[in-house]
């Protein structure tokens, strides 16, 4: 019987730099096989929506992943944020960094919708949060379904 290894967490943030869109179609070919995947780091990368809808497949065949950093990548923007929403990853991580991801308050309002009472980190630093997104996050933060230890807002407008 053969035994397959699955790679647990995987760092790309200073092994690619600035990590574009077609290294992270690439990227997400090599995933898709990988259905163990507890920590993904694409920290620091260059791609914008287009790119990481090239993951949305793999975020929707891994339960197993806890961990998605896309902090430092003015590139996401709402867009970004709308696909992972769609992919439905929100319900099973654990850490949620979108530090310096472009995002306003639209995003952080859709955010706010699909937060799963697993997610205990949400960094958000550095976004145009603005008064509605600060809004939503005050409602979600006084709701019941709010776990969160860490809440991320530094420099966020």
């Amino acid at each position: 019987m053969r035994r397959e290894k699955h790679i647990r967490e995987l760092s790309v943030c200073s092994t690619i730099p600035k990590l574009g869109n077609e290294e992270l179609m690439h990227l997400a070919y090599g995933l898709s096989k990988n259905s163990n995947l507890a920590v993904l780091d694409l920290t620091g990368g260059n791609f914008d929506a287009r790119g990481l809808a090239a993951l949305v497949p793999f975020f929707q065949r891994n339960p197993s992943l806890e961990v998605l950093s896309l902090g430092e990548n003015e590139n996401i923007k709402s867009g970004g944020v709308q696909l992972i929403l769609s992919s439905s990853l929100l319900h099973k991580l654990r850490v949620l960094n979108l530090e310096s991801c472009g995002i306003s308050h639209f995003g952080d309002s859709c955010l706010m919708q699909h937060v799963s009472p697993s997610l205990r980190v949400l960094e958000l630093s550095h976004n145009e949060i603005h008064d509605t997104g600060a809004e939503k996050l005050a409602e979600y933060i006084k709701s019941d379904s709010c776990q969160l230890d860490y809440l991320g807002l530094k420099n966020a407008t």
